[in-house]
């Protein structure tokens, strides 16, 4: 049998994700790091003949390559490259002749030129065709992955179970990567999320992130999805479009939805038309009015950068979604990337001329604004990031009332279950620790007898 290993990039500090305190430029500030690659584990929970490496030291993948493998893959976000290419010249120089690479990363030249073979879409099948298998497309199942929230003097204040439930996204925004990348939408098997919500409510996990790119999307599937939250007590977090969020927010509310988020992008409804985000200010400002509920803690994704704005007007386009209220508002800067319309119209009109691939991360200006430079543009951000989300602010009325609001109406089981466990329970959870389930039965089929399917890739490989 062949051996096989992927790996993300090395760990870096440029490169691990701090999925809190990225947003919050003030102390005290709490954070929670990436310690694992959904893709990656996903890949292995559905193909359990493969090794995987997430975020390892270089030192540490110097030594695993040594071992001698068949095939080594790649995991690569853009900015990741340069780190990438030097992971695959060292393979190379320890003779591992055949080189993969996948992920949003992985189809630009820079890539394609260095490797043997680039997945673009599904892994799943590709990979377990090695082994003489295919996966069913309506079986796909879910891993173990969790991450921990430290606040201060990185103190362990709760771990939360990670989930993805769905990939792809139907709808059609010109500065998405995934519609682009992510061709055939899928689901994951409720029986094997049930399976790993039953874990996350046996080591004392009461929180569950949910990364789909557009939660609610399929109506039926989410409505089990749900169930199975409520069935396990669980408080979640999920990002959607508003229409979706309006329309059944009060269902979602009853079964533990606290903390939703949606992407604003920009307040300007002209603007939303022009990256071909059809949402309706009037439906922004409607949500903000009605998720004011007790016990939510509610986020927004928006955008600065648009070239039709100058400086003034973006900061007036910011003020305009602060005013909003929301618990938490997550900026980044207009990033066209490879394969979207967003990229092909910038390009010509613009021109996109920054040559260090670092800076390609949604936190930096890589092309030519009209009217605001480089270092204006980054400093732009931080400040707004810093007048979005003052840390003070955010635990008093956000964090706060999130957990307030659930006691002074007498529940002191929340505060036992959802607050004193949860504490305790993340200082025996190890993130980095991989634990999968037995496939189960009808999850693959011999690879001469069924078609190969294409809708794979997850949004954090």
């Amino acid at each position: 049998m062949k051996k096989v290993l992927f790996t993300t990039v090395y760990n870096k500090p440029n490169v691990v994700t701090d999925m809190v305190a990225e947003h919050v430029k003030t102390f005290p500030r709490a954070g929670a790091v990436v310690r694992v690659s959904p893709g990656l584990r996903f890949l292995k929970q559905n193909v359990p003949e493969i090794e995987i490496m997430e975020y390892p030291s270089l030192e540490d993948f110097k030594e695993k390559i040594k071992e001698g493998w068949d095939i080594v893959g790649f995991s690569v976000y853009l900015y990741q490259i340069p780190e990438i290419l030097e992971m695959i010249q060292y393979a190379r120089e320890q003779g591992v002749k055949e080189i993969w690479a996948g992920n949003y990363g992985a189809p630009v030249p820079a890539i394609e030129n260095a490797v043997d073979r680039v997945i673009t879409g599904s892994a799943f099948n590709e990979v377990a065709e090695i082994f003489g298998y295919t996966i069913l497309p309506d079986r796909i199942e879910h891993p173990v992955m969790t991450a921990t929230v430290t606040a201060i003097w990185k103190i362990r204040f709760l771990s939360f179970g990670i989930l993805y439930t769905s990939f792809g996204c139907p709808y059609k925004c010109n500065f998405c990567q995934t519609p682009v990348f992510i061709k055939d939408r899928f689901t994951v098997s409720l029986e094997s999320i049930d399976r790993v919500l039953q874990y996350y409510h046996q080591k004392g996990i009461r929180y569950i992130a949910i990364f789909d790119e557009t939660f609610g999307a399929n109506a039926a599937h989410y409505d089990e999805i749900t169930k199975l939250l409520a069935k396990y007590g669980m408080i979640w977090a999920a990002q959607s479009r508003v229409e979706i969020f309006l329309a059944n927010l009060d269902k979602w509310y009853e079964r533990g939805m606290r903390l939703p988020g949606i992407g604003v992008e920009f307040m300007d409804e002209a603007v939303l038309r022009d990256v071909n985000k059809k949402q309706k200010i009037a439906n922004i400002k409607k949500w903000a009015e009605l998720s004011r509920k007790p016990g939510m803690f509610r986020y927004a994704f928006s955008i600065i950068g648009h070239p039709n704005m100058n400086r003034q007007q973006t900061i007036d386009d910011a003020y305009r979604l602060k005013a909003l209220g929301f618990e938490i508002n997550r900026a980044s800067i207009l990033t066209p990337f490879p394969g979207t319309g967003q990229w092909k119209s910038i390009e010509q009109e613009f021109g996109i001329d920054e040559p260090d691939l670092h800076k390609y991360d949604s936190r930096n200006l890589v092309w030519k604004h009209p009217t605001i430079g480089k270092e204006e543009m980054l400093e732009l951000l931080q400040t707004l990031k810093t007048t979005y989300n003052s840390s003070i602010k955010l635990y008093r009325e956000g964090l706060g009332r999130l957990v307030y609001d659930e006691i002074k109406r007498g529940k002191w089981w929340f505060f036992r279950n959802y607050i004193l466990r949860s504490i305790i329970s993340s200082n025996f959870n190890n993130d980095t620790e991989q634990v999968y389930f037995p496939n189960m039965e009808g999850h693959k089929t011999p690879a001469m007898t069924t078609n190969i399917i294409t809708p794979y890739n997850v949004h954090h490989l």
